[in-house]
């Protein structure tokens, strides 16, 4: 909670409910809800850090799978055969209990999953097709048309983006164009997300005269680090070197 979005909400709250009035919330410099909210944060650290102390805390519940009768040697057959994608696919499925017992019971950092199991980084579909087995009354992660269209209407209806020119980007952008172009309309729907979950950190940065001062992280910065337009690959290539 920073003093920004504090006056924020405030502002939200005289739109919402018109009886409200500013001197209600603005008593101080800092206002009843940021305070409310430090407050908040100072009590919940107590509360943590009685938990943590708790010898009941200390005790991480494990959860268990009762591994296939022939799991291990799917694992070999996953490991050293040589499979097309649907076969990999099928295998892996098939010794889903024995890798997800040795993933949650023997590695105790995601270090040690990657060490044991590096075909997680070779194609993110593994890891929702595990996340399916463990989580079986949630969505499946990779459900992204539903996801992105979600937001995408929540932006149509945002009021924060009227004085931004990302507007008439959204303007521009249909629920049909998800079906002809799905990369593209995911890519511009989480761009202008940006407007509306704004930054609020803070960094260190050297002016032009080599002194340091601290900024505020910009909207432009944050979609910056979300990704990058270049105009050549060459472009590109420089900016992955540089960085």
């Amino acid at each position: 909670m920073t003093l920004q979005a504090s006056y924020k909400l405030e502002t939200q709250i005289l739109s919402l409910f018109p009886t409200e009035k500013l001197e209600f919330y603005r008593t101080e410099r800092r206002g009843k809800i940021y305070v409310k909210s430090q407050n908040l944060k100072k009590q919940s650290k107590q509360i943590f850090m009685l938990e943590n102390e708790s010898p009941t805390a200390s005790k991480k519940a494990k959860i268990t799978f009762v591994p296939e009768e022939n799991g291990e040697d799917l694992v070999q057959v996953l490991k050293y055969d040589k499979l097309s994608a649907e076969e990999f696919e099928t295998k892996w499925i098939s010794c889903a209990n024995y890798r997800l017992n040795q993933v949650i019971n023997e590695c105790s950092s995601l270090r040690e999953i990657l060490k044991k199991w590096p075909e997680y980084k070779s194609h993110y579909k593994l890891i929702d097709i595990d996340f399916s087995i463990m989580h079986k009354s949630h969505n499946k992660m990779l459900n992204w048309d539903q996801k992105i269209l979600k937001l995408f209407n929540f932006l149509k209806k945002s009021k924060q983006l009227k004085c931004h020119g990302e507007s008439k980007m959204l303007e521009t952008l249909q629920d049909e164009d998800l079906e002809k172009d799905r990369g593209t309309f995911a890519v511009k729907t989480l761009w202008i997300l940006h407007y509306v979950l704004f930054p609020t950190g803070r960094q260190v940065r050297k002016t032009i005269l080599g002194k340091k001062e601290i900024s505020r992280y910009t909207i432009k910065d944050s979609q910056k680090t979300f990704l990058f337009l270049g105009k050549t690959l060459q472009e590109l290539h420089d900016h992955i070197d540089f960085c």
